[in-house]
């Protein structure tokens, strides 16, 4: 997710999402705040859309210090965006809408539906942006119109602190988000046990050398401590209230950091990292003994992760991602020698092989040749011995393929554009669809593995990961076949849902073999389908991932976590675990179950009844969000909605221009005049007019007038200047 603030390397704007194919029809409703944008025939899921963000517009506000929409005139635009397999949201300003791209991710989502974190997250994003139309700034919007907003959410706060801020508002108004997952904040938990404390800066802005989680992890950390430990819930909201009432103090963080716990910002850093420190000492001490291992390769000299381990011929592959280097497959054989075999995309499923058939498989994500709001994900393999790629199943949106024991089929997760999923059987030799099983509309399918006839899948549903399972029947053959979705004929359950991590998820000498971290890092477990009963197979400081066992199986092999990345280690079998446990006795998340007492804390003080969704916070400041007063769908017409002019300035300048450093022209910087800027809601159509008067090079002034504009509606992308 991200939130756009300063002009970027746009080609004709401020703010260009991209462009959906030209064939889309495109419709709209409206609920009491918001006008969804859509294309037909995903009535039923804009609706739902709608619903879920009234539900949290008021929630996302508590401590944000504005509610979404709170200071613009008439609904927020929202506009959702069917045909990426790449899962985002942005909300940006100038002009104002939130861009909501409605595919769930595919790999190790959270264990909360896709629809609810894109409504929570992004909705406090725009309750953040009010800032900018309010107070002191707020005779600017009538000067410069949106982009003033937009550009002091990009001058005031850190962009750390915007998405920090909307990760705490997905963790506190959940039971899960990822303030409540083993990986998010991992590297702090190692970083602070090797002495690493660096200061704000550095943990905020990176380093060329020094490994750095991103600005989402390192804003939670930040703005969650503060909370926890001064018990101050809208330290944001005052943070921004104060911006927008106080626009000239430069030292702003430190003012209201004095106001509200007595110490400057970076003190409050220190303290944050040194509460998450002792906090995650106490807990490993809890998980001892740990598993000991040895490593397979050399320490590397930079940061680098081996992931999607793979036997194949009795060679260990895996996909390995340096600092310094993009992500390849590499080989390691029995004596630690390391090969590269291929260059490999960045969105890719897990790896399976196919003795059968000689062929490594994977599901890797496809950009479109001219569209670029529309990604495929197709199922792709290479052979062995050639060593060539080749796609087996393309044109959708396929994800995370699972041989079959006869490895004649494989099973594959497929993404509609209502956002539903279902479980696809298709032929492991040419990719042909032999069935097709959709999904109850509660629940999205991610991984999948087979035992024999039964199809087990990993899905998320409104409370976490659960797993379930389908027989497949004996007669693949011919014509597609679609299974009905009936959820208590055909999809059984076999581990009720919990909001923990679930996910490469395989089989195992008839049992279910997963990583989970339901102790609070990410551990490998064995589940008995038939009896229910879990078994805890490994304990690391850190979690480990990605397992797979030697041929002779004598050894487990995985990826663990340390300070030079995730490297290889091998277990032996008799060091393992394999400890019973109650899978649903899960790890406290101290602060971020504090956090959602908080919000409940500020919802009960305004005396607004809890959720009937959560069992620390209210979800919605009301318990019931199906009362939501949603319009009719209505053509969203192209033509008529083509020029929306949202920004202008009493000076002329050439924004395209300037983008470019292209000065050839000195008034095509700044000069005397006017000028608009417009762009579509559908950000097919961009441009400016202009007004302005300079002189020329021979001394006399010239009153000049400027029109340039870009239509990318139409497979030919239609420009024009005048």
């Amino acid at each position: 997710m991200a939130l756009c603030c300063l002009p970027g390397a746009a080609s004709a704007q401020f703010y260009l999402s991209g462009d959906d194919p030209a064939s889309a029809r495109w419709k709209y409703i409206e609920s009491p705040h918001f006008k969804v944008i859509y294309p037909e025939p995903l009535d039923t899921m804009a609706a739902d859309y709608a619903a879920e963000l009234e539900k949290y517009r008021l929630p996302v506000s508590r401590s944000a210090g504005f509610a979404p929409g709170e200071m613009i005139r008439g609904k927020m635009p929202v506009v959702l965006h069917p045909y990426s397999a790449v899962a985002n949201g942005l909300v940006v300003w100038a002009p104002k809408r939130m861009d909501l791209y409605t595919s769930p991710q595919a790999y190790g989502p959270e264990p909360m539906p896709w629809k609810t974190m894109l409504s929570i997250h992004e909705s406090r994003h725009v309750a953040q942006m009010q800032f900018g139309l309010s107070r002191c700034f707020r005779p600017f919007r009538y000067v410069l119109g949106e982009m003033f907003a937009g550009a002091m959410a990009g001058i005031y706060p850190d962009k750390w602190l915007l998405e920090g801020d909307a990760v705490v508002a997905e963790t506190a108004l959940s039971r899960s988000g990822r303030g409540r997952t083993g990986d998010f904040m991992n590297y702090y938990r190692i970083a602070f046990d090797h002495g690493d404390f660096r200061d704000a800066d550095r943990w905020a802005y990176g380093s060329y050398w020094h490994y750095t989680p991103d600005h989402y992890a390192f804003g939670y950390m930040t703005l969650s401590g503060i909370r926890y430990l001064y018990d101050v819930p809208d330290f944001t909201g005052q943070l921004l209230t104060h911006y927008a009432g106080r626009p000239y103090d430069i030292v702003a963080r430190n003012t209201v950091s004095r106001k509200l716990t007595g110490k400057k910002f970076r003190a409050l850093v220190s303290e944050s990292m040194r509460m998450y420190h002792e906090m995650w000492t106490e807990d490993a001490g809890k998980r001892r003994p740990f598993s000991e291992y040895e490593k397979i390769l050399d320490t590397p000299a930079v940061h680098t992760e081996y992931s999607d381990n793979l036997l194949m011929d009795g060679d260990l592959y895996s996909l390995k991602e340096s600092f310094n280097k993009s992500r390849r497959l590499v080989k390691i054989d029995d004596d630690g020698r390391e090969t590269v075999i291929s260059s490999f995309g960045s969105e890719t499923g897990m790896l399976t092989w196919s003795e059968k058939h000689d062929r490594m498989y994977w599901s890797e994500t496809v950009p479109d040749t001219r569209w670029s709001l529309k990604y495929d994900s197709a199922i792709r393999y290479m052979d062995s011995d050639s060593g060539k790629k080749k796609t087996l199943l393309g044109g959708g949106r396929f994800f995370n393929p699972c041989l079959s024991p006869s490895e004649d089929l494989i099973a594959v997760t497929e993404y509609m554009d209502d956002g539903k999923s279902r479980l696809c059987i298709i032929d492991a030799s040419d990719g042909a669809i032999r069935h097709s099983v959709p999904l109850p509309d509660s629940l999205q399918l991610v991984e999948t593995a087979w035992i024999g006839d039964t199809v087990y899948g990993t899905a998320i549903s409104d409370n976490g990961y659960g797993i379930y399972n389908i027989e497949i029947p004996d007669a693949v053959s011919g014509n597609d076949r679609i299974i009905p979705a009936k959820a208590g004929k055909v999809w059984k359950e076999t581990l009720a849902p919990s909001p923990v991590m679930i996910s490469n998820i395989g089989a195992e000498d008839g049992m279910l073999m997963f990583t989970s971290d339901r102790t609070g890092v990410n551990e490998m477990y064995l589940l008995d389908p038939m009896t229910g009963r879990a078994w805890q197979e490994t304990s690391f400081r850190y979690g480990s991932s990605d397992y797979v066992f030697s041929e002779d199986g004598e050894y487990l092999m995985c990826s663990i976590r340390d300070m030079s990345g995730s490297p290889l280690v091998k277990v032996r079998k008799e060091n393992l675990l394999h400890r019973e446990v109650d899978f649903f006795d899960r790890y406290e998340w101290k602060v971020a179950d504090f956090l959602s007492r908080q919000e409940k804390d500020i919802a009960d003080a305004r005396n607004i009844a809890p959720a009937q969704n959560s069992d620390i916070a209210p979800a919605s400041e009301s318990s019931d969000s199906s009362s939501t007063v949603i319009s009719e769908p209505r053509r969203f017409r192209k033509f008529p909605n083509l020029f929306n002019l949202h920004s202008w300035a009493p000076v002329y300048f050439d924004y395209d221009n300037i983008s470019s450093g292209s000065y050839e022209d000195y008034y095509s910087y700044a000069s005397v005049g006017a000028t608009a800027l417009f762009q579509n809601r559908l950000s097919t159509f961009t441009g400016f007019l202009g007004y302005s008067f300079h002189p020329d090079p021979f001394g006399k002034w010239r009153h000049s007038g400027h029109v340039k504009f870009t239509y990318s509606g139409l497979y030919p992308v239609i420009e024009a200047s005048f």
